[in-house]
């Protein structure tokens, strides 16, 4: 004697169709809860040092936003860039170049990173006092 389960059977098409339906949904929540945020970091442009020959400073962030950062060198009057350079790893900077007299000031534009370990940054701009010689 036959027992009926009250099933029915499902062919390979339904099986299919199951699948590809999973997939869908699973992709869609992955795409949803896997968008990183953008974390922004402050960054300070510190002082700037005028010598005889040489121009130099540090900015202040954490360590993903200090390192391979332009530094750009404006003459104050008319923003002019007479010079530009990266930062190190420690956010250190120099640029060899006589000044003559005016007014100067370093600008560090804002830059977008992501870490090693796949974290987006947005690095903030920023600018030093202006020094008058």
């Amino acid at each position: 004697m036959a027992v009926a389960s009250g099933r029915k059977r499902v062919g390979l098409r339904g099986v299919a169709l199951c699948l590809a339906a999973l997939v869908v949904v699973m992709a869609l929540a992955v795409s949803s809860s896997g968008a990183a945020k953008t974390k922004k970091v402050s960054t300070g442009a510190g002082e700037l040092f005028v010598d005889a020959d040489s121009v130099s400073g540090a900015i202040k962030s954490n360590s993903d936003c200090r390192g391979k950062r332009k530094v750009k060198l404006r003459i104050a009057s008319g923003d002019k860039v007479i010079a530009s350079t990266q930062t190190t790893k420690k956010g250190e900077w120099e640029i060899t170049k006589q000044l003559g007299v005016g007014s100067y000031y370093a600008q560090i534009p804002k830059v977008s990173r992501t870490t090693g370990k796949g974290a987006k940054l947005s690095c903030g701009a920023a600018k030093t006092k202006t020094v008058t010689l």
